[in-house]
């Protein structure tokens, strides 16, 4: 594959190369620039850095990126573009390889690749697989030569680092860190959902149990409740039996009651037919009486109806009477006002006709004055044409002034919208003032950052606590292993005869294992002390003995005694001896469960452990043991010599010992497993806090570029802001000079109003020389007389409609008095016939009340006689009522009992569907042969249960079902998450190693070359690149050592400017040898070089310019000789021109 290089650059509006865009051709090779001081030959170096965004404006010798933007005289384009071509592009990965930068006036940058927009940070990973990195080592400003050697060595480690392809790995690890916080984010989400649902899941276990304890109940209740209504039926068909016998014999007393009845019915119906005859004759006075009386009301209410409307009528009657008499002094009054109105019309209408010759006479007397007078109108014709002439040269300047009017309002206009776009843009700017929501992110990210730090400080806190405590829990394992082989060699297992008993209830145990040592000091004196008890069995009774004995005969050729408690006392103890010596009583020096003391007292008795064998033979009132076991009876007789020890005092304390020793080995072993963990958790945590760090860092890097975007929103609202007052202030001096300008104009345009004023007065004068004042005067007589004619006419009009207003009123009065008099009319004839109407009534009512009076004389006479027979009736009706209600009663008894068959027949047919309902099918239950009130109670017990057993969730079982699933799915999720999480810690570890690799192989290379080159370049010098942590090289710096030929060893600053920039570019060529650039940018870095290292420089140039392209700027001659092309920078006017050429003999 050839070899990348810039083919050409080209530039539009960039710094000193002017409007026109311009082509500068590259090419491969060794390039020269060359032209003299102030030409603008580091321009085409800052437009190569500027178009592939490498350097800021600061080192482009640019107060701000807009700065680069050609200006002339103040004003500035609109834009700056460069176009940078690749040839051979494919190390980028593409076929053709073209990067265009432009910058706006307003600050906005916009990167485009092969014509297509793309972001900065994308363009530079791609430049980054050419060896092309921002403020990389390839390109050198002028004056930053030696800044490769006088850097600090952290910053000498980053261009190690960006030649290694260490941003790469940091990115890839910056990536993963990001995944492993989201993936750690998503567990700590999903951790608390398996809780919960493990959670739930637990609680639907418990409700699917109660269900199904639920539904066991259920069945028990319909079971017990197929059982009670079967029970209840069988009750009910015996008493269904026996109400049908009852019915029956109800029936026939019903029968014999019914002929009696029937009897009293007959007398009872012959005395009501009487009644009914006698009814029927009084039934037509009684109706007669009531019509009468009914008659009499109605003629009174008739009475009083009429009487009040005669009254209301009457009342009527003088209203209309009053109404009358008003409206008939009404019609006085208007007739007497209409008299006046038609005198006042008359009076008007001489006036208007006196007026009316008037104007006659005047009008023939003007005609006649006119007639005499003869006019001449050349003169005036001159004077109108003058007058014109003027009027059409105001028009013009008045135009003229009008356009400078409006052309000062349009300014004005303008300046008062820049204003309110610059105030719009001092609130905008304001606004982003005073937005801090950034600075707030930015605190919490860096507040996350500044935690997971800390936090990883006490991380590593409890990895050092945890590894501490993990050594000091190894110690005691080791320990307790040691003690527990020392008591395990110290229990003596023997046959152990109470093994057989184990099963018999009562006993105790052997006295050996019952009790245990206070202290292992008494071991040979307790055991000397007890002798052959120690082997007794403790039992609790007598019957308890025997059963062992027996057992003991069937499987054991031994003897063994027991001691039973119930025939065993408790023993006192003789007081303490008073001299010393003595220890204490032997059965003190044992523990051992209170319930067996009368036992234990049984073993050791009075016994008292003492010192010595002197002390026991002092005392010889009591049975002393000493502690080397030498026994002291009260007859005198002494034990003593060596014993075998074979007895298992204390075992049961040295089990439970080696038993708690085992459970503290258990605890202690999870302990160490714990901690394992833990340490593990640790440093999967440290690894989890470096996610964190890594998430937040970017969240931080993203909104820096946020508040990199608003400081540049900020500075190009502060421009438009300067541009727009400045626009202000030019327009305002404009304005000013428009105001001269309409000073003059104004002058010109008084001057001629005044000449068409003048002209104006003096065809005033002609035409009054002309004009008779007779004939102003007649028609300013003529006007007012029209005038007050026209007054008159009005006067007239309103006197015409206020007569025609009261004509129309006294008409209406006129009409309105007749009506009135024609309702009196009707009124009076109405009184009359209620008068006649009244008396009518009066008549008929006496003549009413007496045929009413004879009517109830008759009405009585015979209502005395039915009063009788009625008596009779009553007699019969009350002994018919009593046998009526006797038949009644058994008919309810009847009723009763048909109901009562019908009501077992209902509840039998209601149990039958009962039973039906609960799907009966003729089983029978072992519940039948219980009783009821069993049944009811144990149903009743049931329905408790039930009742108790409150919240029953009736979908447990599906709601369990669906909890595991779920918690199943959630569980793989997590574990998914967690395995990738693993698996990005894997990755990170991995990055990790790769990067220290890259690293350290191109430091080595790096370092190889340095000190060859650097040897070849000073004629055998030394210099040396060294790690400032050989163990952890990215926590340190890489430190640079030179010793030129023939000097000591001294610091990079105490060398000249020569010797430094021998060393920087051993440096450069170094790196280059390693990982060359597509390009090099070098300007002046000959500057501090004699001729010969000049031309040594020039030399290397030449030669590693076979394999990639340089581009120098210089001003010597035998460096510029080696260049395979020049390109010459000239300018003229300020515009940079160049030319190119194979050689220096060109140029000159």
């Amino acid at each position: 594959m050839e070899n990348a290089y810039i083919e050409k650059i080209v530039v539009t509006n960039f710094k000193s190369y002017g409007t026109e865009k311009l082509e500068i051709p590259i090419g491969e090779g060794f390039i020269g620039i060359v032209g003299p001081n102030g030409a603008g030959k580091s321009n085409i170096g800052d437009a190569i850095s500027f178009g592939l965004g490498l350097s800021t404006s600061k080192t482009m010798r640019a107060k701000n990126l807009t700065h680069l933007i050609y200006s002339k005289q103040g004003q500035r384009e609109d834009f700056a573009q460069v176009d940078i071509y690749f040839a051979n592009p494919q190390i980028f990965g593409y076929d053709e390889f073209i990067v265009t930068r432009i910058i706006y006036k307003d600050g906005k940058s916009v990167y485009k690749l092969n014509g297509k927009v793309i972001r900065e940070k994308d363009l530079h990973l791609i430049l980054a697989k050419g060896g092309i990195y921002k403020e990389g080592y390839n390109i050198v400003l002028q004056g930053d030569i030696v800044k490769f050697v006088k850097i600090t060595p952290l910053e000498r480690r980053k261009i190690i680092e960006d030649v290694a392809g260490i941003s790469e790995y940091e990115q890839k690890r910056q990536f993963a860190l990001e995944e492993l916080g989201e993936a750690d984010i998503k567990i700590r989400e999903l951790k608390p959902l398996v809780e919960e649902l493990e959670t739930n899941l637990e609680k639907f276990e418990k409700e699917k149990e109660r269900l199904r304890q639920y539904k066991a109940l259920i069945e028990k209740k319909h079971t017990l409740e197929c059982v009670l209504l079967l029970k209840e039926k069988q009750s009910l068909l015996k008493d269904l039996q026996k109400t049908l016998e009852e019915k029956e014999t109800l029936e026939a007393k019903s029968s014999k009651l019914l002929e009696t009845i029937d009897i009293k019915t007959k007398e009872l119906k012959d005395v009501e037919q009487k009644i009914t005859s006698l009814q029927e004759t009084l039934l037509p006075y009684r109706e007669s009486s009531g019509k009468l009386s009914a008659k009499i009301e109605y003629i009174k209410e008739q009475k009083a109806s009429k009487e009040q409307e005669l009254k209301k009528e009457l009342s009527h009657k003088e209203d209309i009477e009053k109404k009358i008499d008003f409206l008939e002094k009404d019609l006085l009054s208007l007739e007497k006002e209409l008299l006046e109105v038609e005198q006042e019309k008359i009076s008007k209408e001489k006036e208007i006709y006196s007026i009316e010759n008037a104007i006659k006479e005047k009008e023939k007397e003007l005609k006649a004055t006119e007639e005499k007078l003869n006019l001449s109108p050349e003169e005036i014709e001159e004077i109108e044409k003058k007058e014109k002439e003027l009027k059409a040269v105001l028009e013009q300047k008045k135009k003229e002034y009008q356009h400078y009017v409006e052309q000062i309002q349009d300014m004005s206009q303008k300046q008062n919208r820049y204003k309110d776009d610059i105030e719009r843009l001092k609130a905008d700017l304001q606004a982003l003032e005073q937005k801090d929501s950034i600075e707030e992110k930015l605190k919490t990210f860096q507040k996350n950052i500044e935690d997971a730090r800390l936090s990883i400080e006490a991380i590593q806190q409890t990895i050092a606590k945890y590894t501490s405590s993990l050594t000091e829990t190894k110690k005691e394992i080791e320990q307790i292993i040691s003690e527990k082989a020392r008591i395990e060699s110290q229990l003596r297992y023997n046959d152990d005869d109470t093994f057989i008993f184990q099963n018999i209830k009562g006993v105790y145990g052997k006295v050996e294992d019952l009790i245990s040592l206070k202290d292992e000091e008494y071991k040979i004196a307790i055991e000397a002390s007890a002798g052959g008890r120690l082997s007794y069995v403790v039992v609790e009774s007598e019957e308890i003995a025997k059963q062992c004995i027996e057992l003991l005969k069937k499987q054991s050729d031994k003897r063994v005694s027991f001691i039973p408690l119930n025939r065993i006392k408790t023993q006192s103890l003789p007081p303490y001896p008073r001299q010393r010596g003595y220890i204490d009583f032997a059965v003190k020096l044992v523990d051992y469960d209170k319930t067996l003391e009368a036992a234990i007292s049984f073993v050791f008795g009075d016994t008292l452990v003492v010192e010595s064998f002197d002390v026991a033979k002092s005392l010889q009132n009591y049975r002393c043991v000493t502690l080397e076991g030498e026994v002291f009876e009260k007859s005198g007789v002494i034990s003593g010599g060596k014993t075998k020890q074979h007895s298992n005092i204390g075992k049961k304390a040295l089990l439970e010992k080696l038993e708690s020793l085992n459970e503290k080995y258990s605890i202690l072993k999870a302990k160490e497993q714990q901690l394992d963990q833990n340490i593990g958790k640790a440093k999967s945590s440290l690894i989890e806090k470096e996610g964190i760090i890594a998430i937040n860092t970017k969240y931080i890097k993203d909104l820096e570029n946020q508040k990199k975007d608003t400081l540049s929103q900020k500075s190009n609202i502060l421009e438009r802001i300067k541009a727009g007052e400045e626009y202000i202030e030019h327009l305002e001096n404009k304005k000013k000079e428009l105001l001269e300008m309409l000073e003059p104009l104004k002058e010109e345009i008084k001057y001629i109003e005044e000449k068409l004023t003048n002209l104006e007065l003096r065809k005033k004068d002609i035409l009054s020389y002309y004009t008779s004042k007779e004939i102003k005067q007649l028609k300013d007589t003529i006007e007012s007389y029209k005038k007050l004619h026209l007054d008159k006419t009005k006067e007239l009009n309103a006197v015409e409609l206020k007569k025609n207003d009261i004509s129309k009123n006294i008409e209406y009065v006129k009409s309105s008095i007749d009506q009135k008099k024609q309702e009196l009319i009707t009124i009076n004839s109405q009184l009359k016939n209620l008068e006649e109407e009244l008396t009518s009534l009066e008549l008929e009512l006496n003549s009413t009340e007496e045929e009413l009076k004879e009517s109830n004389a008759m009405f009585y006479k015979l209502y005395e006689e039915k009063e009788l027979l009625e008596k009779d009736q009553k007699n019969l009706q009350s002994e018919l009522g009593g046998l009526k209600l006797e038949h009644e009663r058994l008919l309810e008894e009847i009723g009763s009992l048909s109901n009562d068959i019908t009501r077992i027949q209902t509840k039998v047919e209601s149990i039958n569907d009962a039973l039906k309902e609960k799907q009966y099918d003729g089983k029978i239950y072992e519940e039948q042969n219980q009783s009821i009130s069993k049944i009811k109670e144990e149903l009743e017990h049931t329905k408790k249960l039930l009742e108790n057993m409150t919240d029953i969730n009736l979908k447990a079982e599906e709601e369990y079902e669906e909890t595991l699933n779920r918690l199943k799915d959630y569980k793989e999720k997590l574990e998914q998450l967690i395995k990738d999480k693993q698996a990005i810690k894997a990755m990170i570890e991995e990055i990790d190693r790769k990067k220290y690799n890259a690293f350290m192989e191109a430091f080595n290379n790096i370092r190889k070359n340095f000190k060859e080159i650097y040897k070849k370049v000073s004629y055998q010098g030394k210099a040396d690149l060294s790690l400032d942590n050989e163990e952890d090289p990215f926590s340190g710096g890489v430190s640079i050592f030179v010793k030129p030929r023939g000097k000591d060893v001294q610091y990079v600053e105490a060398m000249s400017g020569g010797e430094q920039t021998l060393a920087a570019m051993s440096l450069i060529f170094a790196i280059q040898e390693y990982k060359p650039s597509v390009f090099y940018y070098f300007d002046e870095i000959d500057a501090h070089l004699d001729e010969a290292n000049a031309y040594l420089l020039g030399q290397m140039i030449k030669e590693k310019s076979k394999n990639v392209q340089f581009i120098v700027v210089t001003l010597r001659e035998n460096l510029a000789n080696f260049a395979d092309k020049l390109i010459g920078v000239t300018n003229k006017d300020g515009i940079s021109k160049t030319l190119t050429f194979k050689s220096l003999k060109e140029v000159s």
